[in-house]
């Protein structure tokens, strides 16, 4: 029984390992995913600060703008480009962490496809618990060990009853000068000890114990487990009203831009509107892809907690 029990234990030790490698490689394929989507963000911001600056240059030849002009857009470019060589480290440490996780060298370059979409996600956070219940397996050995503890306590109960027996034997005797043939006789038993010094009663706290110990243990896990998948379900939600929220904010961020630079060039704006406008696109637009890759990872993240494989939320 417990060689029996230490096998499945390792069987599930290996399973939920194999499960932890899977979940791993997501987040870190997302985290890499996340880090190139904020370094294209940053390209496109140096993109219109080096505009911004050619076109301060030209209107502070053609007299219609001010020193300070030329030079608020050589800080913002300059900014700019030290935010861009920020999140090209972030996209390295991001690869090589992606390659740990394959179990490649960190230093080997590595592609990986685009994704952005965002499956849809119906499942309740009671729905979510049932299937946690259902795929998790320490959930089952849990039980069983609650289950075993019980026969250990209800054996252990038992010994204070006498124990009723039945012994036959059956032989045959020849010779001479005794009664030859066969022989059988039988028997009914009754074994109690009357006195054991405390042993029985000690066996029966012990078994008692034990009983109480693994029921604790089930209450923790199942805590535990109950835990995880309520933190990965909210994450989920959260994200995907955050993906909703950016996508508006993006959309008025860049319209603001537009019309803040619409404003400049007819001499209704200052550089510092038009800077302020370009660091909220850019802030709008890391929001949005953040949003996205958290709700994605979330998703990972909640298939871990319920114990099914990664990738079957996507494609519900």
């Amino acid at each position: 029984g417990q060689a029996v029990a230490n096998e499945r234990i390792a069987e599930l030790q290996v399973h939920r390992a194999q499960q932890t490698v899977a979940y791993d490689i997501a987040a870190a394929y997302l985290g890499l995913l996340r880090a190139q989507a904020s370094r294209e963000v940053q390209e496109q911001t140096v993109r219109r600060a080096e505009k911004f600056l050619k076109d301060a240059q030209a209107r502070r030849r053609g007299g219609v703008a001010e020193t300070e002009d030329v030079l608020r857009a050589e800080v913002q470019l300059a900014e700019s480009r030290d935010a861009l060589l920020l999140a090209r480290q972030a996209e390295l440490d991001a690869m090589s962490r992606f390659n740990l996780a394959l179990g490649r060298n960190v230093s080997l370059p590595v592609q990986v496809a685009e994704w952005r979409e965002r499956p849809a996600f119906e499942l309740s956070l009671r729905q979510a618990l049932e299937l946690a219940i259902a795929n998790r397996r320490e959930v089952g050995m849990a039980v069983e060990a609650v289950s075993a503890a019980e026969f250990g306590a209800s054996a252990a109960r038992a010994a204070y009853y006498p124990h009723v027996y039945v012994r036959g034997s059956v032989g045959r005797a020849d010779g001479s000068g005794i009664e030859t043939g066969w022989h059988e006789g039988a028997a009914i038993h009754l074994d109690h000890a009357f006195y054991s010094g405390g042993k029985r009663r000690g066996d029966q706290l012990a078994a008692e114990a034990e009983v109480r110990v693994a029921v604790a243990n089930a209450q923790a896990l199942f805590d535990t487990i109950s835990l995880e998948v309520n933190l990965a379900f909210r994450g989920v939600v959260t994200a995907r009203e955050r993906i909703e929220l950016a996508e508006r904010t993006v959309v008025q961020a860049r319209e603001n831009l537009r019309i803040m630079q619409v404003r400049y060039i007819n001499g209704n704006a200052t550089p510092t509107d038009v800077v302020d406008a370009e660091t909220s696109t850019t802030r709008a637009e890391q929001r949005y892809f953040t949003s996205i890759y958290d709700y994605l990872g979330s998703l990972a993240r909640l298939e871990y907690a319920m114990g099914i494989d990664q990738g079957c939320l996507s494609e519900m």
